[in-house]
């Protein structure tokens, strides 16, 4: 079916009246358009071709030349949003409201959320449909870019939240002011259009991450994201949930708390793989769902398929998914533990994030066999406020046996169940079994990387049995630690 079809718009009827064609020439051209727009659709965001099309209806000449500027083979679509970021074109600037609102979806699929929100603001300000709608998702944009005045601005066009009858806006409203629990009953209430669904679930999201309050999530609050994308994808597939669940999937592991971690590592890395398909189609950030892969099969201690989906191949990376830096470390990593001493170096040198080379530089020292604490102790020092780094620092630092206890005093004031199991790998590390025993007893069964330190605590202590009936079922690798939780 045509894509215009399953959206109940009759092209053929918007290409009659939406223009009057004075000759045959103008006339030759809108059929020669016509007949393009399917295949331009093709090599976009699936999901904004509604308000593609529903833009094309009102005003086909400047949705043509949107449609053709991001289809154009000489420039990625992410590199021309992010050139009317820094510089919006007069026609688009001047465009009617059903352009903007189909510029700015698009701009938010190919990276540019400020340019996307402020398309949204202008728009309602010409009176698009759903008018609240648009402005509550451009008030969203400008709170997760960091754009407090334009926030502002966003919502007070809104006006006062009893007078909000959209439930999006109105979910979003009580979600900006800090009312998650106003959020969380008026998306009880919701009940979304099939267009909408998805929508939903990302609101979902966001309730769970502000109760979180920037905590580190619980094995339940981890569960329930997860569950809550797995049947968002069975309804209906969208890579960006796909990348979701793959980040939380890995996640999930990475914290210790998945009930079957190569089952999860083995969904993220399909998820992600599938994703970068989708998004190749289009010329999305394929990067992204690639380095999921990597660190999928990274943890995994499958290093091979590090290299076969990080590096560029005929059935590997492309140029310019290799070129990420998170992917580049990726394949640092795994590099080291195959013994290709020349590919780690390179890729590592091409990577420009400090912290990250300075884990690199410390597990390059561990595959020499040489001491790679004062690694570790660089890597912590540029982790600053960083936690999730930090805990991949402090923990290498720990492992090679160069962790002293002041340095994880505030980080164990945040995270204290982290904290224990880093210091009982310090003691483990410098000859202290015992302690490191006393601390990773109590928590051998809320995570498996404890169970797993506990379970070599044990070995080294010569408990034999104690350690195999310590070993979980389903064990992970550690061998990760250059690579940050998602």
């Amino acid at each position: 079916m045509r894509p215009w079809l399953a959206v109940g718009v009759n092209y053929g009827n918007i290409l009659r009246h939406s223009v009057e064609a004075p000759g045959e020439q103008l006339r030759g051209r809108w059929l020669v358009r016509e007949a393009q727009l399917p295949d331009r659709l093709k090599e976009l965001s699936r999901s904004s071709e509604p308000l593609i099309l529903a833009a094309w209806r009102d005003e086909p000449d400047l949705t043509w030349s949107l449609v053709t500027a991001l289809t154009s083979s000489e420039h990625r679509p992410s590199d021309v949003v992010a050139g009317w970021a820094r510089h919006t074109p007069s026609w688009l600037r001047d465009a009617p409201s059903q352009v903007q609102i189909a510029a700015g979806d698009l701009a938010d699929a190919y990276g540019a959320p400020i340019l996307a929100a402020d398309l949204f603001l202008a728009a309602s300000e010409k009176g698009v449909g759903r008018r609240d709608f648009w402005l509550a998702r451009a008030a969203l944009l400008f709170r997760d870019h960091a754009r407090p005045a334009k926030e502002g601005e966003a919502l007070a066009a809104l006006g006062a939240p009893a007078g909000v009858s959209e439930p999006y806006a109105r979910i979003v409203v009580a979600l900006l002011s800090g009312d998650t629990r106003t959020a969380d009953r008026d998306l009880d209430r919701w009940s979304p259009s099939p267009a909408d669904r998805a929508l939903h679930t990302a609101l979902r999201l966001r309730v769970l991450d502000a109760e979180l309050n920037g905590a580190m999530p619980s094995r339940e609050a981890l569960d329930h994201a997860i569950n809550l994308l797995a049947a968002s994808l069975r309804e209906q597939w969208t890579a960006g949930f796909a990348v979701g669940r793959a980040r939380f999937l890995i996640w999930r592991v990475s914290r210790g708390h998945s009930p079957n971690a190569p089952a999860d590592l083995r969904d993220a890395y399909d998820l992600a793989v599938r994703a970068r398909d989708d998004r190749r189609r289009y010329r999305g950030d394929s990067a992204e769902a690639v380095a999921l892969a990597c660190q999928a099969a990274l943890i995994a201690d499958d290093f091979r398929s590090v290299l076969a989906v990080g590096t560029v191949a005929r059935d590997g990376a492309t140029e310019h998914e290799a070129a990420a830096p998170a992917i580049r470390s990726y394949v640092a990593a795994a590099a080291m533990q195959l013994g290709d001493l020349d590919l780690a170096r390179d890729s590592a040198s091409r990577v420009d994030d400090q912290a990250l080379r300075a884990r690199l530089h410390a597990l390059a020292a561990e595959a020499r066999g040489e001491n790679a604490r004062s690694h570790w102790l660089r890597a912590v020092e540029l982790a600053r406020d960083d936690d999730q780094q930090l805990a991949i620092a402090l923990a290498g630092l720990a492992d090679a046996g160069g962790l002293d206890p002041a340095q994880i005093e505030d980080f164990a004031a945040r995270h204290p169940d982290e904290a224990a199991e880093i210091l009982a790998m310090s003691d483990l590390a410098t000859g202290n079994t015992d302690a490191a025993i006393s601390q990773l007893r109590p928590r051998r069964r809320h995570s498996v990387t404890a169970a797993l330190a506990l379970a070599k605590a044990y070995q080294v202590a010569g408990q034999v049995d104690n350690q195999i009936r310590t070993l979980p079922e389903r064990t992970i690798s550690t061998t990760h630690r250059c690579t940050s939780p998602p």
